[in-house]
């Protein structure tokens, strides 16, 4: 409940921030603002952040995909970023399919380019609940989705190595329906 009235309070100043709406906003002041804003969007319920902050969860969402592409060596910020992109696409928020491009093909560059497995296990989670909904709308992006999941498949990690095989699975059980 706390959360809550602090992210009513906080969070649309940290999104203004983060836009670098005020012209004070440095790149490191905007960057700390996206990333207090993705944390406190992370530890609210998926109720509250898709329904009350859908707006704010999308604008978070989508920039910080745009930033792991940039600065691939945020860990927790990563985690907390799919974690955010797996509940919008469970909740079945509508820009996840309105913004396609801009979700998959950083996940597909994320599954094979992130150093750490817990991520690229997150990119794989993301890219199963995303073809389970939005299949599709998916077969402009099917070249970049199975070099992700080849990546994956070829991974050093044994855990990443099955969730792309699901991955790949689910792409053609999917698609043979």
């Amino acid at each position: 409940l706390a959360l809550q009235q602090l992210s009513r309070t906080v969070l649309p100043s940290l999104i203004a921030r983060a836009k670098g709406v005020k012209a004070v906003a440095s790149a490191p002041a905007k960057r700390a603002a996206l990333e207090s804003a993705v944390a406190l969007l992370a530890g609210l319920s998926p109720e509250v952040a898709c329904n009350d902050c859908s707006e704010e969860l999308r604008f978070c969402t989508l920039t910080s995909l745009k930033r792991l592409k940039e600065e691939p060596e945020a860990t927790v910020f990563a985690a907390q970023a799919l974690q955010l992109l797996v509940r919008a696409i469970q909740k079945q928020q509508s820009w996840v399919e309105d913004d396609l491009h801009s979700v998959v093909i950083p996940i597909c560059d994320l599954c094979s380019s992130h150093r750490v497995p817990l991520v690229r296990l997150g990119c794989f989670q993301v890219m199963i609940a995303l073809i389970q909904q939005a299949f599709g709308h998916l077969a402009p992006l099917k070249k970049q989705i199975q070099a992700g999941c080849k990546a994956g498949v070829e991974d050093r990690c044994r855990e990443v190595r099955l969730l792309a095989v699901a991955a790949l699975n689910t792409w053609h059980c999917v698609g043979s329906q």
